[in-house]
This record gives structure tokens, sequence and C-alpha cells, in this order.
């Protein structure tokens, strides 16, 4: 009896996991602050995580105060923006939001960018209706989650002119309440923000003979945009020297802002990946729960766990290299004792996952390729042997622009 009620015990912590791990809020980080248009009175945003249905997010450029451990008053101009969406919004996703203003049309208005969907009906605006929200003199967005008097900072932007600034370009003290702000220290909210890690503050024009005019209109990240994970974006976007700046409205954000195409490129989401084998033949499959720009697959195997050499290749299924689904692909080679798994020496049948006749015989072009030159070189016997000894394997993920990402290692043996 006890063995069964730890059993259930176990079994219930599993699925109160899997709903938190599933329906978890958002933390620090998890989204970023890609740009403000003060002329267009737009910001730009991205998520770095799948944002679940029903999350209630809000943004403001409503600065924060360590001094009254608050928000600073609500002013005409500023305003906080409630987004809540009705579907899980994926990460990677670039979003454009409009405060609106007088000189706007439309005077409000949020997109997801990725997709070229409208999502203002998901959004309440509010404070932004009949005054420029951007201010050419500075500014400052956070994204947050929570109630506005205890709220949990996401991300922050700073890009205020060079006024009681310190060496991450934050404020100090507030002088200017439309303008400026702190760098929250947890006093006052759920969480404190850090600069260069889930915070950045931008000065992009330094070279200003007074305060307001060394502060670009609009700032916008400019640094690299090949996929990455979401720590290295992080690391990217927080860093102020990424970052650029105008005074028309003309510059975007390195990641694009072309309706339907731009993203933040992030590596292949692997699901499961399991290996069986038998009769000297064995048999690699695994799962992307998503994938973005990418190109192909390459299957690796090491006797060491540490050099790893190709020994196959696969063609990404999704569409165009990018896919919000989960995708299945499988490899299987044929190896004996003695054959080398090096460029030197291979005799792989890779079998796409598709099955259509032409992949059938891609792979037997391969495989009549590989014989001949393991016949060639194979008396040099070099590279990964398969024997009694395991065998590591991973799976190379390879970007469009030769970029790639790992999956976890796991062990094969060679006699089973």
């Amino acid at each position: 009896m006890m063995k069964r009620f730890r059993g259930a015990a176990s079994l219930f912590a599993f699925f109160i996991f899997l709903s938190f791990k599933t329906f978890g809020q958002p933390s620090a980080g998890d989204m970023v602050v890609l740009g403000i248009d003060v002329v267009n009175d737009k910001i730009m945003f991205a998520t770095l995580v799948d944002i679940p249905a029903g999350t209630e997010i809000k943004i403001t450029d409503r600065g924060w105060d360590n001094a009254a451990n608050a928000f600073t008053p609500s002013m005409t101009g500023d305003g906080i923006v409630t987004w809540t969406p009705i579907v899980k919004v994926d990460a990677g996703s670039i979003l454009s939001l409009v405060l609106g203003g007088a000189d706007n049309a439309p005077a409000t208005g949020l997109v997801n960018v990725t997709i070229n969907t409208n999502l203002t009906s998901q959004a309440v605006f509010n404070g932004y209706s009949t005054n420029d929200a951007l201010l050419a003199s500075g500014d400052q967005v956070f994204i947050y989650r929570g109630s506005d008097t205890n709220p949990y900072f996401i991300f922050g932007l700073n890009a205020s002119g060079n006024t009681n600034l310190d060496a991450n370009n934050w404020q100090t003290a507030i002088t200017q309440t439309l303008v400026h702000s702190t760098l929250p220290n947890g006093v006052g909210s759920q969480n404190s923000l850090t600069a260069g890690v889930n915070a950045v503050g931008v000065l992009t024009n330094p070279g200003g003979s007074t305060a307001a005019q060394q502060q670009f209109d609009n700032v916008f990240y400019n640094g690299p945009s090949g996929s990455a994970d979401k720590a290295t974006w992080l690391a990217r976007i927080t860093d102020k020297t990424n970052w650029d700046g105008d005074d028309s409205g003309a510059g975007s954000t390195s990641v694009g802002t072309t309706l339907g195409t731009s993203a933040i490129a992030l590596p292949v989401a692997f699901g499961s990946i399991n290996a069986t084998g038998s009769d000297n033949k064995y048999t690699l499959s695994w799962q992307t729960a998503s994938e973005t720009n990418n190109s192909h697959f390459e299957v690796q195997a090491s006797e060491d766990g540490a050099a790893f050499t190709t020994i196959a290749t696969i063609e990404s299924r999704a569409v165009n290299g990018n896919s919000d689904r989960l995708l299945e692909y499988s490899v299987t080679i044929a190896l004996t004792g003695s054959m080398a798994l090096s460029g030197l020496g291979i005799f792989a049948l890779f079998i796409a996952a598709t099955g259509k006749k032409r992949q059938w015989l891609g792979g037997i072009a391969v495989c009549i390729f590989s014989i001949i030159a393991w016949y060639g070189c194979s008396k040099n016997n070099q590279g990964v042997t398969i024997g009694k000894e395991r065998v590591y394997i991973r799976i190379a993920q390879v970007d469009k622009d030769g970029g790639k990402s790992y999956s976890k290692v796991i062990v094969v043996h060679g006699d089973r």
C-alpha cells in the first residue's frame, strides 16, 4: 500500500511539474525590448520563450523611481498597455506596439510581425490617446507582469539623455518624471533587474552638445542576428554597444521588422532522442518540437565523447526550415567492427523520415558512395570504429547561415 501511495504521489508531483512547466509565467529575460521609435510612438519587442495563452503581460513607458520604490507618477503621455494573448505566442516572435497619440494612425496597435497578425483586440491601452507617448528627450520601456504597485519585471530599456546617468546609462535620480528612470533594485517590486543581464541602458549619441542631443530620438538593437540560444540573445541585446539610433525613424532593428518574415532566430528545440541496434545496424530517431531557419541535421559519432565525426546527413522536414509542430526523423547506420566512422571510411545508409521515393534513392546513392569511399580508404582504419566498445552519438542542427546547435549525447554499443 505504501509503495502504491508513493507511486501515486510521484505521479501527481510529475503532473504538477508539467503544469508549471507548460503554463508557468514568464521570468526576467524571457522577453526583450528591441527598440523605441519616438517619431511613430512605436515599441518593438520580442519573446525568447513561448508565452502561454492567457498570460497577462504589461508594457509601460513610465519610469521606475528607486527613491519612491514605485513607478513614477502617471502623467499625460505616459501609460500602460495590458496584453493577454488568446493563443500561445511562439518563442522568437517579434511584435510591434504603437502607443498612439494625436500624430499617429492608427492611434494604437499591436501586431505580431513574425506571423503578420493583428493582436490589437487582445490589448488594453490606458493613457495613450491625445499626446505623444514617447519623447524625443528620452524615454524608457518596461515589460512586466503582476500589479502596477508590486510588479514582476521581465525586461527594462532606458534611453534617456545624459543626465544623472550611471555607468550603465540608467538614472541615479529622477529629475524629469516623463523622461528618467532608475534601474529597479527589488524594493517595491517582486524582483530587481540587472544591466547587461535582463536590462539595457542606451546612450547612442554621446557627442551631442546638450543632454537632449546626446540621445537619438529612436534607438534600436543593431547587433548579431544569427541563430542562438536564449542566453546568447540576452547577452547580445543587453550589450549597450550593440545598439544604434537616429532622429528620423528610418532605422530598424537588425533582426528585422518585415511582416511575415522577421523573427528572433532560436536553435531547434529537440524532443526525444533514441537509439536502437541489432546485427550491426543502428537506428537513431529524434524529434524536434520547433525549428527556425533550419537547413539540415548531421548525425555525429565519437569514441571518447569529445571528438565527433559526421556519419550521416538528413535535410530538415520543416517548410523553409521553419516549424512550430512536432517533426520526427530517423537514420539507420550499418557498420561492421572494422569499418571507420570518419570521412575516410563510412558505410552508412540513411533513411529520410518522410519516406518519399526520391529520399530512398538519395539514401541508396549515399550508401553506394560510402561503400566506394570505404573500399578505397578502409585500410587506413582511421576515425571511429564500431566494435564491443561504446560509441557516443549526437545530432548537430545546422542553420541556413551555417550556425550549429547540438542535441544531448547518447551512448550506443558495438555488439548487442
